[in-house]
């Protein structure tokens, strides 16, 4: 998670003034978040009415300017808007690196609440995950063309996967995982691509009132197979809600979208599985509820490798 700074009210005051002319700034603080510095911000338009916004500042000052992310990440937002898609209004975006450090983008606040939480879902199982499975499925119905700088998800993925870590994480089989992997990769390339989110999992989620209001956090969009977002949703769902949420958020899911070729499921399934390894034990979670979502990770994974071995053993 990037450090927490006390946010520079005077670059504030600049990005504020430039994404509304007469917007001024009144306090700013910043907000936890794991792979992005975040910050909300109150400002007071001319007409004194209060804005809510966030900013998110990308990288440290230098890394990865060049690729334009705040830029790359309005441009996807107003996609998805514009699609129909509840994602934050962006508001402007500075890749320049002169009034913060890092590249940035400013945004709407969303009024809602992250998902994520076994108690968010207590009381109606069915609701929360039919909203969330259709809200990702509504992202790949969307229609929208990926911008062109899009990471393709399938290259990423090889990537990523021929740089393993010096020491596996053996409490979430992560020798297994790749193993099944490298004999499998890549994965069958058998549905159309489509824009991804790339990170969908219910902390990215915001509701209210028991519905889904914002998807947020966009920074690791992608274009390839739908089902990179599906798996990657499957192991969230599987470790924070159990089996009986997993397939009724698959099921929802299934149900939007029935043409589509289910063979590389179980190739995404485990690589999504791959990405709490060796840093599930830094999320700050009591013991007892690190203890269960290892449990829930490990028989996720456990089905999964049997389905992908079946048909080599056939």
């Amino acid at each position: 998670m990037p450090s927490q700074r006390e946010p520079d009210l005077a670059a504030l005051a600049e990005l504020v003034s430039r994404a509304e002319p007469g917007l001024r700034l009144l306090r700013a603080w910043p907000l936890p978040a794991e792979s992005s510095r975040v910050t909300a911000i109150e400002a007071a338009g001319p007409d004194g009415r209060p804005r809510a916004l966030v900013l998110r500042e990308y990288c440290e000052q230098g890394q990865d300017a060049a690729a334009r992310p705040a830029a790359l990440e309005q441009e996807v937002l107003q996609l998805m808007a514009a699609a129909g898609v509840p994602v934050p209004s962006a508001r402007y975006a500075d890749d320049s690196c002169l009034i913060l450090p890092a590249p940035c983008l400013l945004m709407d606040l969303v009024d809602g609440q992250p998902g994520g939480q076994p108690s968010d879902v207590a009381a109606d199982v069915a609701a929360f995950t039919a909203g969330f499975a259709g809200t990702l499925a509504d992202i790949h119905l969307a229609g929208v063309t990926p911008p062109a700088r899009l990471a393709e998800m399938t290259q990423a993925a090889a990537a990523r996967l021929g740089r393993p870590r010096a020491t596996l994480d053996d409490s979430l089989s992560e020798g297994q995982i790749r193993a099944a992997l490298a004999r499998n990769w890549p994965p069958p390339r058998r549905n159309r691509a489509v824009l991804l989110h790339g990170d969908y999992w219910p902390g990215n989620t915001l509701w209210r009132d028991h519905a889904l209001v914002g998807v947020i956090d966009w920074d690791h969009a992608a274009t390839g197979d739908p089902l990179a977002d599906l798996g990657n949703a499957r192991v969230e769902v599987a470790m924070l809600f159990g089996q009986h949420a997993l397939h009724g958020f698959t099921a929802s899911y299934l149900a939007r979208q029935p043409d589509l070729d289910l063979a590389a499921l179980p190739h995404w399934d485990l690589y999504a599985a791959l990405r709490p390894a060796g840093n599930m034990a830094d999320w700050g979670l009591a013991p007892d509820r690190l203890a269960a979502m290892r449990a829930a990770h490990r028989d996720f994974t456990g089905q999964v490798l049997g389905r992908l071995a079946r048909p080599a053993a056939g």
